[in-house]
């Protein structure tokens, strides 16, 4: 059986949706398992409308509502012809479902409120192009994906309960399989007390790795719209080329260190049962794209360039000029770990220590709250992160000509670059 996922991009109107039931529709004879993401630009504007929700702007937030469904139903009427097709009530009933959030959960913890004003995206996507398939006289299942992924309690980050969560699907999903081509949604999943979680931007990646863990699947296809993964962003770099092949390790890394092209959580549930991983373009479905699997890096493998904007860099130093020791490495590290901040650089020196961070005002304001009555903290805003896998001499030369190198970082096979955005 195989397990496919579609980005926001491949489903971010009709004519995409069209395009998405084309490629399902090739592959409609096999076991298939077909996890959806929200639809393109819809995950940004449900941020808006959480937020709004929690400070209370009740106009601003209905305004935003009735825009989407209106996106939404635009869509719909150009899929599905019959004006009195079950998908219109269903919609409905998702928006008005949406409108009651405020009502129906309390708005003083923003990651729980956050969790279910967010996942409707999903539930939204796979509705529409689960009735257009049907259109088509496919014979499609829609799966509730919280009534399988079942989660902690950590809003925005949770962690997955394997144990509950592979029973729930091999119970559910897999005497379906051959049946019925299986429509889910990627993201969302939910608690013990059924309060639904996100499991992080761009989660649907590791939530397609979860049913291809569980269902044993031949492969995994992350469809997307570049031709397979490249070696660089390639809206910052028109010449980036595609790498062919990958193996596991290769792809955590570039994970790790801020590569778009894959969630981070995504690969160790199929290098755990060896499952290759496909990622290929939507645009150009007969080409094969990129497979990660568990096999030699290949010898020519080019430079791989990835950059990270919109970073803030932290300078911590002990206010008595005792050394930045174990003891308070320690400390500071704890309290990254307890607001859940990821550190993209970190370096320390006797008495001093430097971390580069996404920024994230209200995080930020946090830790500054937190540490500041212990050590002095200098901040330094719009700084960038060059990270370099399998560099050479030329390629550093030329990406880091003219820039104010603030902290360099360099190993046998990645050099990182700290620097000021001009």
């Amino acid at each position: 059986m195989k397990v496919f996922k579609f980005g926001g991009a491949s489903v971010k109107d009709a004519a995409s949706m069209m395009n998405v039931a084309n490629i399902i529709n090739q592959y409609k004879d096999l076991e298939l398992v077909v996890v959806i993401s929200a639809l393109g630009k819809t995950t940004n504007a449900l941020e808006e409308i959480a937020q709004d929700f929690f400070k209370q702007d009740l106009d601003a937030a209905r305004q935003k509502i009735d825009k989407l469904e209106q996106q939404h139903e635009t869509i719909v009427k150009e899929l599905v012809k019959d004006a009195d097709a079950r998908i219109f009530v269903e919609l409905k009933k998702l928006f008005n479902q949406l409108r009651q959030t405020n009502e129906l959960f309390k708005a003083d913890n923003f990651n729980f409120l956050y969790d279910q004003v967010v996942s409707m995206g999903e539930l939204f996507s796979t509705r529409i192009i689960a009735a257009y398939l049907e259109t088509l006289k496919l014979s499609v299942l829609w799966l509730d994906a919280r009534t399988v992924v079942k989660t902690d309690t950590a809003y925005r980050e949770p962690k997955i309960n394997w144990e509950e969560t592979r029973e729930r699907i091999l119970d559910g999903v897999k005497p379906q399989l051959g049946k019925k081509i299986i429509i889910t949604q990627g993201f969302i999943g939910s608690t013990s007390s059924n309060h639904t979680t996100t499991l992080g931007r761009e989660g649907s990646d590791f939530t397609a790795a979860i049913f291809s863990n569980i269902l044993e699947a031949e492969e995994q296809v992350i469809w997307k719209d570049v031709p397979g993964v490249l070696n660089a962003n390639p809206q910052l770099f028109p010449n980036a080329v595609k790498i062919s092949k990958l193996n596991y390790e290769e792809a955590v890394e570039m994970t790790y260190y801020g590569a778009q092209v894959i969630h981070p959580k995504t690969i160790k549930p199929l290098q755990n049962k060896n499952i290759p991983l496909h990622v290929r373009s939507f645009i150009e479905s007969d080409k094969p794209g990129t497979i990660i699997h568990n096999t030699p890096l290949p010898a020519d493998i080019p430079p791989i360039i990835v950059i990270k904007s919109n970073q803030v860099l932290l300078w911590f130093s002990t206010k008595d000029f005792s050394f930045m020791a174990e003891k308070n490495l320690g400390h500071i590290i704890e309290e990254f770990s307890t607001l859940r901040i990821k550190t993209n650089v970190m370096q320390n020196a006797a008495i001093s220590m430097a971390v580069c961070i996404d920024y994230n005002e209200a995080k930020l304001s946090e830790l500054i709250h937190f540490l500041e009555p212990q050590y002095n903290i200098r901040v330094e805003k719009k700084v960038e992160v060059l990270t370099i896998r399998h560099y050479n001499d030329k390629i550093v030369t030329e990406l880091t000509a003219g820039k104010d190198i603030v902290i360099t970082q360099k190993t046998n096979d990645t050099v990182q670059f700290v620097y000021g955005k001009k």
